[in-house]
């Protein structure tokens, strides 16, 4: 896994906890029960790069590596197969 923004690969991945402030706001809003609101995405996970500073979702970079696979792989088969035809003429 690379930085995508500065292609470093010196990357450190931090799991969020449990968050104050939300269960704060939760607690007022709904008394006790608005305490459990400190777990909502507690259980994300972020990866931080420590050259840049850069931080972002893995699951999103991943997403987005898929995508960029799938795209060469169709542009590859697109030029097989237009070689292909232009043999047959």
């Amino acid at each position: 896994m690379k930085c995508p923004k500065c292609k470093g690969t010196n990357l450190s991945a931090q799991k969020r906890g449990f968050g104050i402030g939300k269960a704060l706001v939760g607690a007022a809003a709904t008394g006790g029960v608005g305490l459990a609101a400190g777990f909502i995405g507690s259980n994300k996970i972020k990866v931080h790069c420590l050259k840049c500073g850069h931080k972002w979702d893995p699951t999103t970079q991943a997403k987005a590596e898929e995508a960029e696979r799938k795209r060469i792989k169709r542009e590859r088969s697109d030029a097989r197969w237009a070689e292909r035809k232009a043999q047959r003429k």
